[in-house]
């Protein structure tokens, strides 16, 4: 009779073991696909873009600067994002001369941005260039001659030789 006893109580331990494995690997795997659901819900770039447009109608420049920031960050090479934050950036009204240094500055960047990851729209390329430009001329500040002077090259760089905006 021991002998009957100690095969199914082997048995029991053996079913234990095969259901805590089991179990173990279905809470990984909900756990793996939970996560990756969490990242594609919660931290994808559309999220940002989405809570950016609503905080954009309802006036919250700043805020909507930061969400579309956020996104842009998250997918560098996508142009329209780098728009939207190009169109909040430039709807913030700067209380103080700094605050509008700064939003130009920010401003700029995008456009150096959108060059970068656009090496072979002209006029993308020109944009930055002819922004530049006009910087220089308004404000004689020899910085924006320089970063014209390097834009311009990188234009020269990027476009192809039989490019018709190639001047």
């Amino acid at each position: 009779m021991s002998k009957k006893k100690s095969k199914s109580k082997k048995k029991v331990e053996a079913n234990k073991k095969l259901i805590a494995v089991v179990a173990t690997v279905a809470i990984v795997t909900v756990g793996l696909v939970g996560g990756i659901w969490y990242f594609n819900q919660f931290r994808s770039a559309e999220r940002n873009i989405k809570a950016g447009d609503a905080l954009l109608a309802e006036g919250s420049f700043k805020l909507a600067r930061k969400q579309y920031g956020r996104a842009v960050h998250k997918e560098p090479a996508r142009s329209e994002y780098v728009a939207k934050l190009q169109e909040a950036i430039t709807s913030i009204v700067p209380v103080t001369p700094d605050e509008a240094r700064a939003l130009y500055s920010d401003y700029l960047g995008t456009l150096i941005h959108n060059a970068r990851y656009n090496p072979t729209n002209a006029d993308i390329q020109y944009k930055l260039v002819y922004e530049l430009h006009d910087a220089a001329i308004l404000t004689g500040n020899i910085s924006y001659w320089e970063q014209m002077q390097s834009a311009a090259n990188a234009v020269l760089d990027r476009l192809a030789l039989d490019d018709p905006r190639r001047y």
